[in-house]
């Protein structure tokens, strides 16, 4: 019995693929890794609340800006939050240059998971204090 023959692979899953630029990573100094790193952005942030996200934001040491993602049981099964959490990853990534320098702790909430990229972008941009001259259109 005869298969068809499979139908090319998309560039991206390919490895034909460029990787991104170096500035457009999600590197490892980016992220809050350990409890002490969050329990310090709770206890010295300012918190702002939308429908499906809690908001914390630290100041922190020198320019950097590190994100921490918090989705727990409550926000959906596994697969659901790995994809709010990879949404969230691509906000921060595409945006962090315009984001104030400091800890960002980023908490989904229920519901979260039915989000697009342009809801959960249109959400963050509206509480988090963002360079007035930055586009938001991408």
């Amino acid at each position: 019995m005869k298969h068809a023959p499979k139908p090319p692979r998309p560039a991206h899953l390919s490895g034909d693929a460029a990787a991104p630029p170096k500035s457009a990573r999600f590197t490892r100094d980016e992220r809050l890794r350990r409890r002490p790193e969050y329990l310090r952005v709770q206890a010295r942030g300012k918190r702002w609340y939308t429908p499906h996200f809690g908001v914390t934001l630290a100041p922190g040491e020198g320019k950097a800006r590190r994100l921490g993602l918090v989705a727990g049981r409550k926000v959906g099964k596994a697969c659901q939050r790995n994809r709010i959490k990879r949404l969230l990853r691509e906000f921060f990534r595409r945006h962090k240059e315009m984001l104030p320098p400091g800890d960002i702790i980023i908490m989904a909430k229920k519901g979260a998971p039915d989000l697009t990229y342009a809801q959960v972008r249109a959400e963050l941009f509206k509480v988090l204090p963002v360079r007035a001259e930055t586009d938001h259109n991408d």
